[in-house]
């Protein structure tokens, strides 16, 4: 019921105004110019500059009602990759009342995690004493 109930709200979202301006970009090139991107892309090759370099990823996974081998889900969490032109990621991923937000990052792009970390936990605490 939870998957048909989830597929029924995916097409009810791809139906909509924005999915469909979204899409129409993708639909009007030609599937082969899409395949050359595809070819094209080399993992491996580092920009010399880029305009950021920091992904946010949120996910929110619903109630808190899973449950694994009896046992019920309080948290979730991802961990967003990292890739040559990405060298900081957050992941912030919600289930029932609880947020998990997680970081990943290269030492490029932070040479001091821990650092980094107490001060993401800081700018947390602080925006959670404002509510």
């Amino acid at each position: 019921g939870r998957i048909a109930a989830a597929l029924a709200a995916a097409r009810e979202r791809a139906a909509s105004p924005l999915w469909r301006t979204v899409g129409a970009a993708e639909d009007a090139a030609p599937s082969s110019l899409a395949v050359l991107g595809v070819r094209a892309f080399d993992p491996t090759l580092v920009p010399d500059t880029m305009a950021g370099a920091t992904v946010l990823s949120s996910v929110h996974r619903g109630p808190a009602d899973l449950e694994l081998l009896g046992g019920r889900s309080v948290f979730t969490a991802g961990f967003p990759a990292l890739s040559p032109a990405m060298g900081l990621t957050h992941g912030v991923h919600g289930l029932g009342e609880t947020v998990t937000v997680s970081a990943t990052s290269s030492r490029t792009a932070v040479p001091d995690p821990d650092a980094y970390a107490d001060l993401l936990a800081a700018a947390l605490d602080e925006v959670a004493q404002d509510r």
